[in-house]
């Protein structure tokens, strides 16, 4: 088991690498998408509520309470992040949950 956990913690090792290696190499795409979702407060708050999983119900209720902008366009706003990869979800149930990918932080 040991020697199978030092091998898993070598391919970590190189999967980081390669990440931050992808990073550099995008760093104005990325620094432009960072800008964009400042600049537009339906995706940092739905950034902002990836942080911890949160369901898909519940995120776009809260987005829309807190920004004020119709669910209908948080819903929108939510699919477009998730087929970016700027979002992930996972499944517990019948629930899909989101979760911040950190691509872009």
């Amino acid at each position: 088991m040991s020697s199978q956990n030092e091998e898993l913690k070598g391919i970590n090792f190189k999967l980081n690498q390669i990440l931050s290696l992808l990073k550099i190499a995008n760093k104005k795409t990325l620094d432009e998408a960072r800008s964009k979702i400042r600049e537009d407060k339906t995706t940092a708050k739905i950034l902002e509520l990836c942080s911890q999983p949160i369901s898909y119900t519940e995120l776009a209720k809260q987005v829309a309470a807190q920004t004020a902008v119709a669910e209908i366009t948080v819903r929108r706003r939510i699919s477009e992040l998730k087929e970016s990869g700027i979002l992930v979800t996972g499944r517990q149930g019948k629930e899909v949950f989101y979760t911040d990918s950190g691509l872009i932080s």
